[in-house]
Protein backbone atom coordinates (compact mmCIF):
# COMPACT_ATOMS: atom_id res chain seq x y z
CA UNK A 1 0.00 0.00 0.00
CA UNK A 2 2.58 2.27 -0.96
CA UNK A 3 2.90 4.63 -3.41
CA UNK A 4 5.89 7.39 -4.78
CA UNK A 5 6.31 11.22 -4.27
CA UNK A 6 9.26 12.74 -5.79
CA UNK A 7 11.42 9.79 -4.69
CA UNK A 8 10.06 9.35 -1.17
CA UNK A 9 7.63 6.35 -0.45
CA UNK A 10 4.07 7.19 1.08
CA UNK A 11 1.44 5.23 2.37
CA UNK A 12 -1.69 4.75 0.21
CA UNK A 13 -4.72 5.99 2.43
CA UNK A 14 -7.51 3.22 3.43
CA UNK A 15 -9.97 5.57 1.91
CA UNK A 16 -8.45 5.90 -1.07
CA UNK A 17 -8.30 1.73 -1.55
CA UNK A 18 -11.89 1.51 -0.91
CA UNK A 19 -12.03 4.28 -3.29
CA UNK A 20 -10.14 2.24 -6.23
CA UNK A 21 -12.04 -1.00 -5.58
CA UNK A 22 -15.35 0.71 -6.14
CA UNK A 23 -14.59 1.37 -9.70
CA UNK A 24 -14.47 -2.25 -10.55
CA UNK A 25 -16.05 -5.37 -11.77
CA UNK A 26 -15.07 -8.61 -11.16
CA UNK A 27 -16.47 -10.56 -13.58
CA UNK A 28 -17.07 -14.37 -13.55
CA UNK A 29 -16.37 -15.13 -16.56
CA UNK A 30 -12.93 -13.53 -17.45
CA UNK A 31 -10.12 -13.32 -15.06
CA UNK A 32 -9.67 -9.43 -15.79
CA UNK A 33 -11.26 -6.97 -13.21
CA UNK A 34 -12.25 -4.41 -14.89
CA UNK A 35 -12.24 -0.78 -14.63
CA UNK A 36 -15.33 1.57 -14.62
CA UNK A 37 -14.29 4.80 -14.44
CA UNK A 38 -14.32 7.05 -17.86
CA UNK A 39 -11.08 5.66 -19.66
CA UNK A 40 -8.70 8.31 -21.24
CA UNK A 41 -9.40 8.90 -24.87
CA UNK A 42 -6.74 6.39 -25.45
CA UNK A 43 -9.00 3.94 -23.97
CA UNK A 44 -6.93 3.48 -20.69
CA UNK A 45 -8.04 3.92 -16.69
CA UNK A 46 -6.77 6.95 -14.51
CA UNK A 47 -7.48 7.49 -10.72
CA UNK A 48 -6.64 10.63 -9.09
CA UNK A 49 -4.91 10.18 -6.20
CA UNK A 50 -3.11 12.77 -3.46
CA UNK A 51 -4.08 15.72 -6.34
CA UNK A 52 -1.92 13.40 -8.86
CA UNK A 53 -3.63 11.34 -11.89
CA UNK A 54 -2.16 7.80 -11.94
CA UNK A 55 -2.28 4.91 -14.31
CA UNK A 56 -4.62 2.06 -12.96
CA UNK A 57 -2.40 -0.44 -13.33
CA UNK A 58 0.24 1.34 -11.40
CA UNK A 59 -2.64 2.21 -8.63
CA UNK A 60 -3.48 -1.85 -8.65
CA UNK A 61 0.44 -2.61 -8.57
CA UNK A 62 0.75 -0.20 -5.30
CA UNK A 63 -2.24 -1.56 -3.91
CA UNK A 64 -2.21 -5.24 -4.23
CA UNK A 65 1.69 -5.82 -4.61
CA UNK A 66 3.79 -3.07 -3.15
CA UNK A 67 6.48 -0.64 -4.64
CA UNK A 68 7.35 0.04 -7.98
CA UNK A 69 11.20 0.23 -8.73
CA UNK A 70 12.57 2.90 -9.49
CA UNK A 71 13.17 2.74 -13.52
CA UNK A 72 10.53 0.06 -13.86
CA UNK A 73 7.04 -0.01 -15.64
CA UNK A 74 4.16 -1.34 -14.62
CA UNK A 75 2.45 -3.82 -17.90
CA UNK A 76 -0.47 -5.93 -18.43
CA UNK A 77 -0.20 -9.40 -19.72
CA UNK A 78 -4.00 -9.63 -21.07
CA UNK A 79 -3.06 -6.75 -23.47
CA UNK A 80 -7.10 -5.35 -21.74
CA UNK A 81 -6.45 -1.43 -21.06
CA UNK A 82 -8.74 -1.09 -18.36
CA UNK A 83 -7.67 -4.78 -16.53
CA UNK A 84 -6.76 -3.77 -12.88
CA UNK A 85 -6.33 -7.82 -11.60
CA UNK A 86 -2.70 -7.75 -9.73
CA UNK A 87 -2.07 -10.80 -11.20
CA UNK A 88 -2.25 -9.63 -14.55
CA UNK A 89 0.51 -7.07 -13.97
CA UNK A 90 4.32 -7.45 -14.27
CA UNK A 91 7.18 -5.08 -13.68
CA UNK A 92 9.41 -4.39 -17.04
CA UNK A 93 11.80 -1.46 -18.02
CA UNK A 94 11.27 0.68 -20.79
CA UNK A 95 13.53 -1.45 -23.41
CA UNK A 96 12.25 -4.11 -22.57
CA UNK A 97 8.62 -3.46 -22.66
CA UNK A 98 9.22 -1.23 -26.34
CA UNK A 99 11.44 -4.44 -27.65
CA UNK A 100 7.77 -6.88 -26.80
CA UNK A 101 5.20 -3.88 -28.10
CA UNK A 102 7.70 -3.67 -31.74
CA UNK A 103 7.33 -7.78 -31.67
CA UNK A 104 3.61 -7.47 -31.10
CA UNK A 105 2.89 -4.79 -33.78
CA UNK A 106 4.57 -7.08 -36.15
CA UNK A 107 2.57 -10.40 -34.95
CA UNK A 108 -0.54 -9.04 -34.99
CA UNK A 109 -0.98 -6.57 -38.01
CA UNK A 110 -4.58 -8.11 -39.25
CA UNK A 111 -5.69 -7.37 -35.99
CA UNK A 112 -8.76 -4.94 -35.52
CA UNK A 113 -8.32 -2.14 -33.64
CA UNK A 114 -8.32 -2.18 -29.72
CA UNK A 115 -11.07 0.63 -29.74
CA UNK A 116 -13.29 -2.08 -31.50
CA UNK A 117 -12.43 -4.85 -29.23
CA UNK A 118 -12.72 -3.30 -25.62
CA UNK A 119 -16.31 -1.62 -27.16
CA UNK A 120 -17.40 -5.39 -28.18
CA UNK A 121 -15.86 -6.60 -24.53
CA UNK A 122 -17.74 -3.46 -22.59
CA UNK A 123 -21.15 -4.72 -24.48
CA UNK A 124 -20.83 -7.94 -24.01
CA UNK A 125 -20.89 -7.33 -20.16
CA UNK A 126 -23.43 -4.95 -20.19
CA UNK A 127 -21.84 -1.24 -19.51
Amino acid sequence: MLYLNKGRTRMITQKAIDRFEKKIIKPKDTKCWLWTDKPTVKGYGRFFYNKRCIGINMMSWLIYKGEIPKGKLVVRTCNNKLCVNPDHLYLSTITEYRLKQNKKKKSTSKISSWKEKIKCRLASWGL
